[in-house]
């Protein structure tokens, strides 16, 4: 098509939407007097919808494309004005668009979904035309328990499964830590993300393996560990890594950083036999060609 045969009127306009699923932590209950270190599950930041359309139900936070906005800087500014959520730009991810021409009963409505990791600790607060924001188990959507509205189900489930490769390639997991943690906090975090208990032993080994991915943290050292974490002080890779049987109780936990690393070599690959078959299109695609159009 020339300059001179290109007619904008034989194309009908129609509106460019964002949708966020925003991941973070939240914790499970641990039986009293157990001795037990708190686990953690996978939640999603959702808005009660206000309004005439989809009204009283949750769903992603999102929202309309302003003319002159950059599609992140939309993402960001809903995440704002509906869930009370700052984010850097770094931390928010683009990966799928949306286009079915009956996904919104308004009018022909795109979205481009984007993701993120993060942890929180302040209160959200709802705004613009969300009359409600709140932390959910995404177990409770997994399972049909919550339906979210227009088709920000498979948005998020899409997302879900996005995070997961995210985990296995990038430093993104260190979101949903403190900024110092032992490594039984990083494997509860990665086992909240990919829905599944991983061998301790092989999961610290690798992590401990992956160049730049962490970096002691001297400065922190717990004195009492019931999750478990005996690490040796030497810092050489074969002396961090866990004894098969403890001694002793009350041995110190090594703390860690996030290191300078945010691409990981060798990947955080989840043990592959523990991989459900999938018809999903992430599945066999890694994160580089998922992200190839960035």
């Amino acid at each position: 098509m020339t300059a001179t045969s290109y007619d904008p009127s034989e194309f009908p306009p129609f509106a460019v939407t964002v949708d966020i699923a925003v991941f973070t932590l939240m914790d499970l209950p641990v039986p009293p007097k157990s001795g037990q270190a708190p686990r953690k599950e996978l939640a999603a930041v959702l808005i009660v919808r206000g309004g005439d359309t989809e009204a009283g139900r949750y769903a992603l936070p999102g929202g309309f494309v302003h003319i002159d906005e950059d599609l992140s800087a939309a993402a960001l500014r809903e995440l704002h004005e509906e869930a009370g959520l700052e984010l850097p730009t770094s931390a928010i991810h683009q990966f799928r668009a949306y286009g079915d021409p009956d996904r919104d009963p308004r009018m022909r409505v795109v979205t481009v979904a984007h993701t993120a990791l993060t942890s929180i600790d302040i209160a959200l607060e709802a705004g613009t035309d969300a009359k409600e924001v709140e932390i959910v188990p995404v177990r409770r959507i997994l399972d049909g328990e919550i339906s979210l509205a227009f088709d920000h189900d498979q948005i998020l489930r899409d997302a879900l499964e996005f995070v997961q490769v995210l985990v296995e390639e990038t430093s993104a997991i260190l979101e949903l830590c403190p900024e110092s943690f032992t490594l039984t906090e990083l494997r509860h975090a990665c086992e909240a993300v990919w829905g599944y208990e991983v061998d301790r032993a092989t999961f610290n080994k690798r992590v401990l393996n992956i160049e730049g991915f962490l970096e002691a943290d001297d400065s922190e050292i717990s004195y009492s560990s019931p999750s478990g974490d005996y690490e040796m002080l030497s810092l050489s890779l074969q002396s961090l890594e866990m004894p098969s049987k403890p001694s002793t109780r009350g041995r110190p936990a090594k703390h860690y950083r996030r290191g300078w690393a945010e691409t990981l070599h060798p990947p955080l690959l989840r043990p592959r036999d523990r991989l459900k078959e999938t018809e999903s299109w992430y599945e066999n695609v890694s994160l580089k060609s998922l992200m190839s159009d960035e």
